[in-house]
């Protein structure tokens, strides 16, 4: 159908043709508006959601840097206390060899005391 039979149409219906012409105009008018507006809105909420998404990554690399660092250092601290542990370890070992090489050496002069003793017994002279 051409605009110019609808136009005829509407104008042998007389005014109350016209008004319907117009309505129809008026509702095709509001609905493309709508589509228009709905487009623009569907545009500018994309827009919104990339950037929230750009700022929730952002953040999310900004904690995960924060993250790995305190991460990197309590396994450097792990590692500085696991080193202090072997070096103290390694210290006590060497402390025990020495108290039981004393105690041997103390063992010994208390067996060469309890000797002179003995053979100062029996010299007679005590």
């Amino acid at each position: 159908m051409t605009i110019e039979a609808i136009i005829e149409m509407a104008l042998q219906h007389g005014s109350m043709g016209v008004f319907a012409a117009f309505l129809i105009w008026q509702s095709q008018k509001t609905r493309k508006e709508f589509r228009e507006d709905l487009h623009h809105l569907t545009e500018k909420d994309d827009r919104e959601l990339a950037d929230l998404r750009a700022q929730y990554e952002k953040r999310e690399e900004r904690w995960q840097a924060v993250v790995a660092k305190y991460d990197d250092k309590i396994v450097g601290d792990r590692a500085q206390l696991q080193q202090k542990i072997a070096e103290l370890g390694a210290g006590l070992g060497a402390l025990e060899k020495k108290s039981d090489h004393m105690l041997i050496q103390l063992e010994s002069l208390g067996q060469a005391v309890q000797e002179i003793k003995m053979r100062e017994i029996a010299q007679g002279r005590r």
